[in-house]
């Protein structure tokens, strides 16, 4: 929901994902694609998924179509942390699991 600056917002956007599970999903915000524009990244919960989801900003509130992106390593996330891990100037991520943490660096 958009702020109108006032203490109010606008109407919900809602968006959906190819997923197939439960429904339950953890994100993360960030600059994913370094374009100046907050970008969503999404995964499916629980465990046992192979696959995210990015939603690209337009830069106005809005995101563009999913891009589905599958990774070789199986995982259920307890939450995604975004941050320039390795100081390169590009946003990775990582995937917080029961049992450890998945780093993800963008190269």
């Amino acid at each position: 929901m958009l702020g109108n600056g006032d203490g109010t917002f606008q109407p919900a956007v809602f968006y959906t994902t190819d997923f197939t599970g439960q429904g339950q999903f953890t994100f993360g915000v960030g600059d994913i694609n370094s374009d100046g524009k907050a970008d969503l990244l999404v995964s499916e919960y629980p465990w046992g998924s192979t696959q995210f989801v990015v939603f690209l900003g337009n830069g106005d509130g809005t995101f563009q179509a999913q891009q589905t992106i599958s990774s070789i390593t199986t995982f259920g996330e307890l939450g995604i942390t975004v941050g320039d891990f390795n100081s390169d100037g590009l946003l990775d991520f990582i995937f917080q699991t029961g049992g450890g943490m998945y780093v993800f660096i963008q190269q």
